[in-house]
This record gives structure tokens, sequence and C-alpha cells, in this order.
């Protein structure tokens, strides 16, 4: 079905996208800590 279709698109896609997310975070974060 479409929606399981759907669902296994979401699930590789997210993870990578929230890591990503976090990463820019973490990367600002740590940016802002050196001024």
């Amino acid at each position: 079905s479409s929606y399981a279709r759907i669902q296994a698109f979401l699930e590789r896609e997210i993870p990578s996208f929230l890591i990503h997310a976090n990463t820019q975070k973490a990367a600002m974060a740590h940016g802002l800590g050196h001024l």
C-alpha cells in the first residue's frame, strides 16, 4: 500500500534529518561557547 511506502520513506529520511538538525544545533552551541 502507499501508506507502507510513505512510512518506510519517513523511517528512512527522518532520522537523518533529526541527526543533521541536532548536529547543527550542537555546532551552533559549540560556536557560541567560543564567543
